[in-house]
């Protein structure tokens, strides 16, 4: 199918909105179609400019070019999917917010035109002919916007999510010593309200600010207000920064801090989940609210100074809250089947096309010969005995301090759990080590396969405790760095002590997941 994605681009400037756009066309390419953007120059102001650009979108035709059609046009943006097409759907990002919300709100730049209320009723009246006269549903970013189309409109609308750019790449480190505030920095976000918030806090709590200044003279305005404050030296200024670089910032955080007023959708939110960090955030921000609960992925408090102080130094004072907010949003986040698949299915009603299957490898022919049954063994079939051949692993070339699963778990302080809550540990009965048995032939075989590689790394997908195979990787393999995936569902760490001393200790962290479901917890 050949797409235009149509939205509208007010020229030098770039953000959200357009990363948005390349990226649903890239998500396109990916399954299948062909996509382009199609941009329409928008210039909203004097209110004559403001009617031009209603009536030149309008009289835009996108059916075909060169005689080839376009097959769908998905409309992201006013006025520019005002635009003509047969078949058209609309996902909106941005409505004209002048003529609905911040009308409202008093901070229009309408209110201070003459013809400011008849602008207002044309651009409401013309969304309105134009999304109620759909075919097909429409669908809008986040609640927030649905929700707007509903108040003002009448128009009901879905919500559809998608995911930040870069999702991929984002990722935990650790849960340092500062807070993080990313984004541009314009009046909506309300870094004011942070700032204030800061130096209602006691030293030495840090906050690091990424992003750039859409007004350098906003930015000097924020800089003398840390003067003003005292927090100067409290405040670091990233500026305008690569992606790795703000990533880093994501990874590193305690928590970060996201206080605008009525946000649309806000990649910062998603940005945090990802990167497993509470998101701090007030009863107003809007869009962020679809995904923090307080006291389970964040916290929310009114957009008051104080009251944001108190929970910037909740989050510093309490690390272990902080890193249980931060993987309960991961995990929520994982949890909402936001992806570009799901976008691309629902906007083209046509399933992403999932790349062909390589064809199979040829089975592994076993051509050793067939051992000899003992005296007291019946006869076994040939096809049995090949296989026991197949899966016995060779000799080892250097021994190994265990014979069975029962010097393993004599060994090793499996139990710590016990210690940390200072109950006796309890013992291990044989029934699970007789289960634990069953697996030794495999954990051998598994064993003489890592050894051959060699890993720095090694990642267990599946694990559960008492953690044997992590005991016999430990011993051989000296130094080996080991995580895991398991069940859940929280986060696991245990440190595992010989009994006497005599062999390696080893540790390693679990992360939940549901292999079939969810992308694992880890770098590649």
């Amino acid at each position: 199918m050949r797409v235009g994605v149509v939205r509208t681009q007010v020229p030098f400037v770039t953000g959200g909105a357009e990363r948005h756009s390349a990226n649903l066309c890239q998500a396109l390419e990916r399954s299948g179609h062909q996509a382009v953007e199609i941009t329409l120059p928008f210039k909203w102001y004097p209110g004559t400019a403001l009617a031009n650009s209603v009536l030149a979108a309008k009289l835009t035709d996108l059916s075909e070019f060169e005689g080839v059609p376009i097959d769908l046009m998905i409309g992201l943006k006013f006025p520019a999917y005002l635009a003509q097409h047969p078949n058209r759907k609309f996902w909106i990002i941005h409505q004209h917010r002048q003529a609905y919300d911040q009308w409202d709100a008093g901070t229009s730049d309408l209110l201070h035109d003459p013809d400011g209320l008849a602008l207002r009723h044309l651009v409401q009246q013309e969304d309105k002919a134009l999304f109620t006269s759909s075919k097909d549903p429409v669908y809008a970013n986040s609640k927030n916007v649905a929700g707007r189309l509903q108040k003002y409109l009448g128009v009901e609308a879905q919500s559809l999510y998608h995911p930040p750019p870069g999702a991929e790449l984002l990722r935990c480190d650790s849960y340092s010593d500062y807070l993080f505030a990313p984004g541009r920095l314009n009046r909506s976000k309300r870094l004011e309200l942070t700032l204030q918030a800061l130096a209602a806090t006691r030293p030495p709590l840090k906050l690091v600010i990424a992003g750039a200044a859409e007004n350098p003279a906003y930015l000097q305005e924020l800089q003398q207000l840390t003067d003003h404050l005292g927090i100067r030296d409290r405040v670091e200024w990233l500026g305008a920064v690569s992606d790795d670089t703000m990533r880093h910032h994501y990874s590193n955080a305690r928590a970060v801090v996201f206080v605008p007023q009525d946000e649309d959708y806000g990649y910062v939110t998603l940005e945090a989940m990802l990167s497993a960090k509470a998101t701090i955030t007030v009863t107003d921000a809007g869009g962020p609210l679809e995904f923090i609960r307080n006291g389970k992925e964040g916290l929310i408090c009114p957009p008051d100074p104080r009251a944001l102080a108190a929970a910037f130094e909740q989050v510093m004072q309490d690390k272990d809250l902080a890193e249980r907010l931060g993987q309960t949003a991961l995990r929520t986040y994982r949890r909402m089947n936001i992806s570009w698949d799901h976008v691309v299915e629902t906007l083209t009603g046509i399933s992403p096309v999932v790349p062909a299957t390589p064809p199979a490898e040829a089975p592994l022919k076993i051509t050793s010969v067939t051992p000899a049954p003992s005296e007291n063994e019946p006869p076994a079939p040939a096809a049995a005995a090949q296989l026991k051949l197949a899966i016995t692993p060779p000799a080892r070339t250097v021994a190994l301090p265990f014979e069975t699963v029962t010097d393993v778990l004599a060994a090793y302080e499996f139990d710590t759990l016990a210690a940390v809550k200072g109950l006796e540990a309890a013992h291990i009965d044989i029934g699970l080590a007789n289960y634990l048995g069953t697996h030794w032939q495999r954990y051998l075989t598994t064993l003489e396969l890592a050894e051959k590689i060699k890993p720095a790394r090694v990642l267990d997908i599946g694990v559960f405790p008492p953690l044997v195979f992590e005991a016999l990787l430990a011993n051989a393999l000296p130094g080996v760095k080991l995580a895991g995936v398991w069940e859940g569902p929280e986060p696991y760490y245990q440190h595992v002590k010989c009994r006497d001393g005599k062999l390696p200790d080893f540790e390693i962290e679990l992360a939940p997941a549901n292999i079939e479901r969810d992308r694992l917890p880890f770098e590649d």
